[in-house]
């Protein structure tokens, strides 16, 4: 079974720096390295889950935690037993 996390809070998080910094869908999909549609999918709710190696893709994009969008409890739940190193972006 894949693990997965609720792809409500990472839409949430995505509507407020859109909201912030007023940059477009497409420039928004492009930074995190998805397709427009596909995040366009997201927010508006047709995705529902997000799997946890797309959650990793996603937070190296963004620079955060897991921790800063989804409920630290959640979070720590999903990833128990991944390398401690998953979420480094020094390499990158």
């Amino acid at each position: 079974m894949e693990r997965s996390l609720p792809a409500e809070p990472f839409a949430q998080e995505v509507f407020l720096l859109m909201a912030q910094t007023g940059i477009p869908l497409e420039a928004m999909a492009s930074s995190l390295g998805v397709h427009p549609r596909w995040l366009r999918r997201v927010l508006a709710g047709e995705i529902t889950e997000l799997p946890l190696l797309t959650v990793v893709g996603l937070c190296k994009a963004m620079r955060v935690m897991p921790e800063d969008v989804w409920p630290p409890e959640a979070a720590a739940r999903a990833f128990a037993g991944w390398p401690v190193r998953t979420f480094d972006v020094d390499g990158d």
